[in-house]
């Protein structure tokens, strides 16, 4: 629920990769999440999902929390699900701080931050067709250094947000 590595298919090498999104120290546990919890909602959503789906229950940090640190972390995974949920249909005026509000979720539970690429490609499209070309090239800078960690450079997400950032910075003069 809290993964240490993110896997993807990379088209250019013909194969499943793995990109740690934190550190991960000499005989630690390389861990994936088998539900992205931008998606998933709170421990017990995801416990079900899993359960259902490959037939075991998690006990991984984030399932073992107990007390306030469990119903924050639960409530972070609730309102990160809600965001997944209404995203499309959030107001211009709104979405880039909504979007801004999922990476703050996704940075305080340690996630990657790759699970708010729908809202940061969201955002860039919203930017551009008002011209704030300056606020485009800084979300697609983001979306970048996402998709580096969590997919790797050569990655076809990493490559259109680094296009877009240069295309928009120079655009914007930046």
């Amino acid at each position: 629920c809290r993964p240490c590595a993110h896997f993807a298919w990379s088209a250019r090498l013909g194969q499943q990769t793995v990109h740690a999104v934190r550190p991960i120290a000499a005989g630690d546990e390389v861990t994936i999440a088998y539900v992205a919890g931008a998606e998933a909602g709170g421990r017990a959503s995801r416990q079900a999902h899993l359960q259902a789906k490959y037939h075991f229950g998690c006990v991984c940090d984030v399932c073992e929390l107990r007390g306030t640190a469990q119903q924050a972390s639960d409530d972070r995974f609730e309102r990160l699900a809600c965001i997944h949920k209404t995203l499309s249909s959030v107001l211009p005026l709104e979405l880039e701080a909504t979007v801004e509000e999922s990476v703050a979720l996704l940075n305080a539970e340690g996630l990657p931050l790759v699970w708010a690429k729908a809202g940061m490609l969201l955002v860039l499209v919203q930017l551009k067709q008002a011209a704030r070309l300056g606020r485009a090239a800084h979300w697609a800078r983001r979306g970048a250094t996402a998709a580096s960690f969590a997919l790797g450079d050569d990655s076809a997400t990493f490559l259109k947000f680094a296009s877009l950032a240069q295309l928009f910075g120079q655009a914007a003069g930046d």
